[in-house]
């Protein structure tokens, strides 16, 4: 009961953190809305498509979170945490998009220029997205560690490149102010552009590798395994075993390696055990175990066998 409770716990704190980009999002388009009708600015335009890719994404997130929270049923036996992995697969398609319209625009704005106005107002306006984004940003990294959840990340990464743009907005804009270089404007809605990109193309990857099951990392994998082997002197040895990430849960596999000897009760218990362990100390995880019957002198014969087989391979036999 008390592990139910603390798992509605964690699924209600994580729903709660995807909707404060939402909100965030909504705040930085009005803002960005007006500072584009004020002053024209192509990289704020950028910007503002940008905001309006983070609510989508951001409501996207908050569909994909309530959906992998809900409890496996009898056809998704493992859970609906893939909810989160096809969430992610569509942020990098949006923003794949938006970074599609502006190269499209910045390429309209070198064939027609057009000035910058009220450059002061465009400043105060980044300077406050900067710092909303860059709040944003360092919240969803810690929420996205906190519940090893994918699509927190992925919205982090957007408020990440959101930073980076805003202040290279800034910049254009500064030097619009100083110098008149009214160009700047186009190329630094080319630098968002790549950016998006960039963040795209690491969105869809780290998606994939969830979608296609790839194993945990090997330190992981072996963490797992020195948890298992540590549980008992009963325990020889482990085999078959195998991860995968499902959105925030952790799916381990393996079979152990027990003393024959035992009693079939026996076994189970220390199956049990290992399972509880390995759920106990990965986050969200479900853990199948499998006993296989290991004859401790058998090994030791086999072994010698071996052994003396390898030597008398290893003999020249001219001497």
């Amino acid at each position: 009961m008390a592990t139910i409770q603390a798992n509605q716990e964690i699924s209600r704190e994580r729903s709660n953190a995807a909707r404060v980009p939402v909100f965030a999002a909504l705040f930085l388009i009005v803002l960005k809305l007006f500072a584009v009708v004020i002053t024209g600015s192509l990289a704020i335009l950028a910007s503002l498509f940008d905001s309006v890719l983070d609510l989508a994404a951001s409501s996207i997130n908050t569909w994909a979170l309530r959906h992998a929270e809900t409890p496996p049923d009898q056809e998704h036996r493992f859970g609906h945490g893939k909810a989160e992995s096809i969430a992610s697969m569509l942020q990098a398609a949006l923003i794949l998009g938006s970074a599609a319209a502006l190269v499209w625009q910045a390429c309209m704005r070198f064939i027609e220029p057009r000035e910058v106005h009220e450059l002061s107002t465009g400043l105060a306006v980044m300077l406050v997205s900067l710092f909303a984004s860059a709040l944003l940003s360092m919240y969803l990294i810690r929420m996205g560690k906190r519940f090893n959840s994918l699509a927190l990340k992925a919205d982090a990464q957007h408020y990440l490149s959101d930073v980076i743009s805003n202040s290279a907005i800034i910049l254009a804009l500064l030097l619009i102010s100083v110098f008149q270089w009214h160009w700047i404007d186009s190329i630094i809605c080319l630098i968002a552009a790549i950016i998006l990109m960039r963040t795209a193309y690491k969105l869809a990857l780290e998606s994939l590798i969830q979608l296609m099951d790839q194993e945990l990392p090997e330190a992981e994998r072996k963490r797992i395994a020195e948890m298992a082997l540590n549980i008992s002197d009963k325990i020889f040895g482990i085999h078959e075993l195998r991860t995968r990430q499902s959105g925030s849960t952790t799916i381990v596999q393996l079979h152990l390696e027990i003393d024959s000897s035992l009693s079939f009760v026996e076994a189970h218990d220390i199956s049990a055990l290992v399972q509880k362990t390995i759920e106990a100390n990965l986050a969200e995880c479900i853990a199948t175990i499998h006993a296989d019957p290991y004859d401790a002198n058998e090994k030791k014969v086999r072994d010698l066998c071996r052994h003396d087989t390898l030597k008398l391979e290893g003999n020249d036999v001219s001497e």
